[in-house]
């Protein structure tokens, strides 16, 4: 015989509602006082029922365990006399027990609707999702908003018992039984489940309240997404800057002897053989190319305190192509400006920041151009954002590898060190700005950045840093 564990013996106590444990041959393994009141019954005792009830309780048997929670109607003698029961009863697979309640169905829908017309109107204007459910647990009713935030149907949950709602989440770690006895002790209970909608994760808040009054329950769906994906931002965040810290820390004291290696390389430069400089130069090449993987980290890891200032992009641009003009010569490359008037280039921004990611983009167009060609930037305005586009003819870029480009070190580069989009996005970011990439091979490659401009932008500055006007 399976003994039932005393937390439940310890919750049925308190619980208003006739409550029982039965086993599978309908012997009474537990009960509180008040159904042992009810049926004149103890512990151990077996429910006597009439032949048709037998019947109705091998069918609900067979019902379980793929319907966990079900309905039962039994003739039931108590004393001399057989009575009629209601009971709603939920099957424990582990330990093959039913756990009841006895309820009185009898005028319970015409009382439980006479209350219902009393908060109709909040019912069906409350902003977030609402389920009213009876005193017995029996859902009555669910607005729009929670079917929505459920993704259930409705004929999937009225006239059902409440634990059906559960059955949607994937988290749901929690012991009903638990739930219920926090409701029926506080007169409310309070739980946060997940479940998946399409491509993404729902958070929601279910808190139920005991309304005494009207005798329901009213449990209300609140959508805690945002407030999750908020706080996974700042714990990333907070993770991002501890990782910069360390990385900078690093990257500093690997410089130090890579300077020392690069004087003794120039030292055994001057006794060597042409041949022994060969290895040397290469040897030089490869510090170099460390030193510029170094550089870069340590200028992602650089915090986002920074003075922020009005700045004319088309300034920024002229600049960067002044500065990558002779690379781009040695490739028989030529740059072309495309200003779409009339333009505001106004931005609120950090100027070396936007010129480091120019840089980038502009570098990079250079590197995929073997055969010569034109760079095109274009600059226009879009709404209240001001739109640059870089764009170069190429070999273009596969669908597949478009989504890893801002990947850390990921590069379709024999050379690349998977660093420089990582910097042209986090520049971006700091700016409150996006990037796109469009490409087709044989073709060409377009990135576009869009940046508020400065009637939209928002400086985040601290107040060390002085107030900026913005026109």
């Amino acid at each position: 015989m399976v003994k039932v564990s005393p937390i439940y013996k310890e919750f049925f106590q308190p619980v208003s509602t006739p409550t029982l444990i039965l086993n599978t041959s309908c012997q009474i393994q537990s009960l509180n006082d008040q159904a042992a009141k009810k049926l004149n019954l103890k512990e151990y005792d077996f429910i006597t029922m009439d032949e048709p009830s037998k019947r109705a309780w091998e069918k609900l048997l067979k019902g379980f365990p793929n319907e966990a929670y079900a309905y039962c109607t039994l003739n039931v003698k108590v004393g001399e006399q057989y009575e009629k029961l209601y009971l709603s009863c939920h099957f424990d697979n582990k330990t093959q027990q039913i756990y009841a309640r006895l309820i009185n169905k009898i005028g319970l829908s015409d009382n439980i609707n006479k209350k219902l017309a009393q908060i109709s109107s909040m019912f069906c204007e409350f902003s977030h999702g609402l389920i009213i459910t009876d005193l017995d647990g029996e859902i009555i009713s669910i607005n729009n908003i929670g079917l929505e935030l459920l993704g259930i149907d409705k004929c999937q949950l009225v006239n059902q018992t409440y634990e059906n709602i559960f059955k949607n989440f994937s988290n749901n770690q929690i012991s009903t039984f638990q739930y219920f006895r926090e409701l029926s002790t506080n007169g409310q209970a309070t739980v946060e489940l997940s479940r998946k909608n399409d491509d993404r994760v729902l958070w929601l808040k279910l808190e139920s309240k005991l309304n005494s009054s009207l005798g329901i329950i009213l449990t209300t769906i609140t959508d805690e997404t945002e407030k999750y994906i908020l706080k996974q931002k700042v714990e990333q965040h907070k993770n991002l800057n501890a990782i910069g810290q360390m990385t900078a820390s690093i990257a500093h004291e690997i410089r130090n002897p890579m300077t020392s290696l690069k004087g003794f390389i120039e030292l055994l430069k001057i006794n060597c053989s042409e041949n022994e400089k060969k290895y040397l130069n290469v040897m030089n090449s490869e510090l170099e190319r460390m030193d510029s993987i170094l550089s870069e980290i340590l200028y992602l890891s650089n915090p986002n305190e920074r003075i922020y200032e009005e700045v004319q992009f088309t300034k920024i641009i002229h600049n960067v192509i002044e500065l990558m003009n002779p690379l781009a010569e040695l490739k028989n490359i030529t740059f072309q400006m495309n200003k779409i008037e009339p333009v505001n280039e106004k931005v609120i921004g950090n100027e070396n920041r936007l010129k480091q990611m120019m840089i980038n983009l502009v570098k990079n167009a250079i590197e995929v151009m073997d055969s010569g060609g034109n760079i095109t930037i274009k600059i226009y305005n879009e709404i209240n954002n001001l739109k640059v586009a870089v764009c170069d003819e190429g070999k273009g870029i596969k669908e597949e590898e478009i989504s890893n480009l801002f990947t850390p070190f990921y590069t379709t580069k024999e050379n690349g060190t998977g660093l420089g989009l990582i910097l042209v996005k986090k520049v971006i970011e700091e700016h409150d700005g996006e990037i796109s990439v469009e490409s087709k091979l044989g073709i060409g490659t377009t990135f576009t950045i869009k940046l508020p401009t400065v009637h939209e932008a928002f400086l985040k500055k601290d107040d060390s840093q002085p107030d900026l006007l913005m026109t």
